[in-house]
């Protein structure tokens, strides 16, 4: 499917697995795309969410250095606050970043990863 990220797709909420990856857009549309993300959830469906983490900015390598595009675990948790989401996972992870070579490594990169779940109705 080819959508918007900043515009509700049409149909139902049926998907099992919503991924948004290295989607960094300032603050209120990051919102808007995560919300229009966790409305297309299914019950029992998980939504899985990495980007690069504010803190990348000063102490991890490569990503934006806009700082107004980067957020952290809890900016996700704060953006999808009363749906009814719940938190699997919200923390900040650690990756190895290539060398611009391809040879060796360039350093760690600090995600913000956030992994939450719809329950089933009950």
């Amino acid at each position: 499917m080819h959508a918007d990220v900043l515009t509700p797709a049409p149909g139902p909420a049926g998907y099992d697995l919503v991924l948004v990856a290295y989607l960094q857009l300032p603050a209120a549309e990051r919102r808007t795309a995560l919300r229009w993300a966790a409305a297309a959830l299914a019950p029992g469906g998980t939504l899985l969410v990495v980007g690069h983490d504010s803190l990348n900015l000063t102490g991890g390598t490569g990503g934006p250095q806009d700082p107004r595009v980067l957020f952290t675990p809890a900016d996700v948790l704060d953006d999808l606050a009363g749906l009814g989401l719940e938190t699997v996972r919200a923390e900040r992870v650690r990756r190895t970043v290539a060398a611009p070579d391809g040879h060796g490594t360039a350093g760690e990169a600090i995600d913000a990863l956030v992994r939450l779940h719809r329950p089933e109705p009950r």
